[in-house]
């Protein structure tokens, strides 16, 4: 091999060894184990909410719920408190009254702009 081949795949090599790093360690605060449950008149969700960095990290959980068809039914935003490094914490949503919910989506927002989102 010609040395300006060796240097592109190395520099390429390089290049998506970064993307991979920087793409796993984006989300410091993830969810683990989330799932809905239901009682006779009311849905919600539970989990852990984990902290995986070095740091103290506060933020909001964004809650999604959507019915059989996809279309969103209502969400909630869950504080999660100020959360230390590495510490986890169970969550769990409002309670919503409704039996037409079939699925949901968690999200972490760890800073909000001046207007709330």
């Amino acid at each position: 091999m010609r040395p300006r081949t060796i240097a592109v795949i190395v520099i390429v090599v390089a290049f998506a060894a970064v993307v991979f790093y920087s793409l796993w360690n984006s989300e410091p605060v993830r969810i683990r184990g989330q799932h809905l449950v239901r009682n006779e008149s009311s849905v919600w969700i539970e989990g852990t909410v984990e902290n995986e960095t070095g740091k103290p990290e506060k933020g909001d959980l964004d809650i999604k719920y959507y019915d059989a068809s996809g279309h969103m039914l209502g969400e909630d935003r869950v504080d999660t408190g100020l959360l230390a490094a590495g510490e986890s914490r169970d969550f769990r949503s409002p309670q919503r009254d409704s039996d037409r919910v079939a699925d949901f989506s968690v999200g972490v927002n760890l800073s909000r702009n001046p207007y709330g989102n």
